[in-house]
């Protein structure tokens, strides 16, 4: 039998490992991200970068770590390889087992998607109400302005979560007291908190409880929105207008959802007062009662533990002023 060549034993191991390049390469699939609408950067990207990197001590631009800053669309795009996410080193960095970013806490696969999607979509700098898909835009949640009127309103209401009663040994009218109440960061199905509010109304272990009224799914989602991206104790401005025609839909609803209906709702509402919908938010006003408690000069201040923002109290009187209009 003849032996084979020294150049065929040379050119074996070779052969087989094009060969298996070969396959590796043809084998890849990578997701179709034509049919997704776009990624918005100014709401969707640049808030997870801003809560999640760009922090005193790490990639703020106050710190610079290793002489990186996220904080904004100039500074992040410095990391990006347009439409090429297996290039860009901030993306990479996300996903290091070696080195992971951040450090202390992986971005959830949700995030991390985000970011992926936004990059292959070549990594413009969109504005939610540009974009022209009819895509709501998806804001940071904020303890102090998104979370906090909520626990207050619908929570730590007398005979359940406030102070004196904390009912089941849960509190819910600080920072402190909420996250001990089972909120797991960065994992809303996780925290016990998300889980009560987004159960079905009928559902025995559903909160608030009946015959209180469900939460609003818009408060129901910037809840898990806050938890997703870290739960953090933060402040955030609040969106705030004056200067256009201010109506009921429009102004008025965000407000009442996330500091009045939790009280003002159900079967028992707070003060015999029911604050769910236009007639009735108009009923109260008509009796004087509306302005002066939002005020915080009638006899009875509202909401009792956290006062609306200034530009918010002023929304109410000039919607009060100008005919309460609905739209």
């Amino acid at each position: 039998m003849k032996k084979p060549s020294l150049i065929y034993l040379l050119l074996l191991p070779f052969g087989f490992f094009m060969a298996a390049g070969f396959f590796m390469v043809g084998c890849r699939h990578d997701a179709d991200l034509s049919d997704l609408p776009p990624v918005c950067f100014d709401s969707e990207v640049l808030p997870i970068f801003q809560s999640s990197c760009a922090y005193s001590g790490c990639h703020s631009s106050s710190s610079a770590a290793s002489g990186v800053v996220l904080d904004s669309y100039a500074e992040i795009i410095k990391h990006i390889s347009k439409g090429n996410s297996r290039n860009s080193s901030a993306y990479k960095a996300i996903l290091s087992s070696w080195e992971p970013m951040p450090p202390d806490r992986p971005l959830p696969k949700e995030l991390r998607t985000i970011i992926r999607v936004w990059i292959e979509q070549g990594a413009m700098e969109t504005l939610c109400d540009t974009v022209g898909q009819g895509k709501p835009p998806v804001y940071l949640a904020c303890f102090k302005r998104d979370v906090l009127p909520v626990m207050v309103s619908s929570c730590a209401m007398s005979g359940c979560h406030d102070a004196s009663t904390a009912a089941e040994g849960v509190r819910l009218y600080s920072y402190q007291t909420v996250m001990q109440s089972g909120v797991s960061a960065f994992q809303p199905s996780n925290s016990k908190l998300y889980r009560v509010i987004s159960k079905a109304p009928g559902d025995g272990d559903i909160m608030p409880p009946f015959p209180n009224s469900k939460l609003p799914q818009a408060v129901i989602d910037s809840i898990s929105r806050w938890i997703l991206l870290g739960a953090k104790d933060e402040s955030c401005a609040t969106p705030c207008d004056t200067l256009s025609t201010i109506n009921y839909t429009t102004h008025l609803v965000p407000t009442l959802q996330s500091s009045c209906v939790g009280c003002h709702s159900g079967g028992s509402p707070s003060a015999g007062i029911l604050l769910t919908n236009y007639t009735e938010v108009v009923a109260s006003a008509n009796s004087g009662k509306l302005i002066p408690s939002v005020n915080r000069t009638g006899t009875f201040p509202m909401p009792p533990s956290v006062s609306l923002t200034k530009c918010q109290i002023r929304q109410f009187e000039i919607w009060n002023l100008n005919g309460k209009p609905q739209n």
